[in-house]
């Protein structure tokens, strides 16, 4: 068993998803069910030990959820994962966004993830671990920060302004080169996401002309692989995090907010 997972709490209703839980995580800690956020909430207020818990966003009230969340952000050490279905109803979203932007959260599709549970579970137990509970707050906050988003894929870009855009961050799109360097001259851009291949430039080679027009400026790449020879190259050439497209994509607003913990703007 991974020595950073203690145990699981899976807090759902549905004793199915609980059950695929306990057979595909069983193997990496001791698996526990509760059946609502309330009894989660009374149940875990003193509860030692504790690693992962897994929230049914679709079967639980997000009042609930939200609630639950609020109270495993002062435990320390707790990750917490959001298992969620593909499609969510119009009149839940913005109860999701409000739990969200609450803390480091990881997610879960179902009923397809079981394949990356193992993997998530695993992330989530490793970030809480290295987080004292009042920084899972600040992590979600874009209040004041400048991203500049460089990628030549336009459903991409729209994908990462949509899932950055609730947290509040002051959002620059640029589908070139040409367009990334003019923006970090004109405006003051405190992160550029910047994908390897961009249409007119490769992105490890403008990491130095970047810095270079704008000194406190910091890269993070984005990456269609996760090449270790080609992340090292990123970090090597002045990039200081990096993100591989895919699942880890929901991922970036925990990067992100580490990224400007290590720059030392939050208070």
């Amino acid at each position: 068993m991974d020595q950073l997972l203690n145990n699981v709490v899976v807090v759902t209703p549905n004793t199915e998803l609980y059950r695929k839980c306990e057979q595909y995580l069983g193997s990496l800690a001791p698996i526990a069910h509760m059946s609502s956020p309330k009894m989660a909430i009374e149940c875990l207020r003193n509860q030692p030990r504790l690693s992962v818990v897994i929230i049914d966003v679709y079967r639980n009230s997000t009042d609930d959820i939200f609630r639950l969340v609020h109270l495993l952000n002062e435990i320390p050490g707790v990750g917490i994962v959001l298992c969620h279905p593909a499609r969510i109803d119009p009149d839940r979203i913005s109860g999701l966004i409000r739990i969200v932007k609450q803390g480091g959260c990881h997610f879960l599709q179902w009923p397809t993830f079981y394949e990356e549970a193992q993997w998530v579970v695993t992330q989530s137990a490793r970030y809480a671990s290295t987080l004292k509970p009042a920084h899972r707050s600040h992590r979600v906050t874009g209040e004041n920060h400048a991203v500049l988003i460089s990628d030549d894929y336009e459903p991409f870009r729209t994908t990462l302004s949509d899932l950055l855009e609730p947290f509040g961050y002051d959002l620059h799109l640029a589908d070139s080169w040409m367009s990334t360097l003019k923006i970090i001259t004109s405006h003051r851009i405190d992160i550029v996401l910047l994908d390897i291949l961009l249409g007119d430039a490769v992105g490890t080679e403008r990491i130095s002309e970047i810095h270079s027009a704008s000194p406190d400026t910091d890269v993070i790449m984005l990456t269609v692989v996760n090449d270790v020879e080609q992340i090292i190259k990123c970090i090597r050439m002045g990039a200081i995090d990096y993100v591989v497209k895919g699942r880890h994509v929901e991922l970036l607003p925990d990067t992100l907010g580490r990224c400007f913990d290590a720059r030392g703007t939050l208070g």
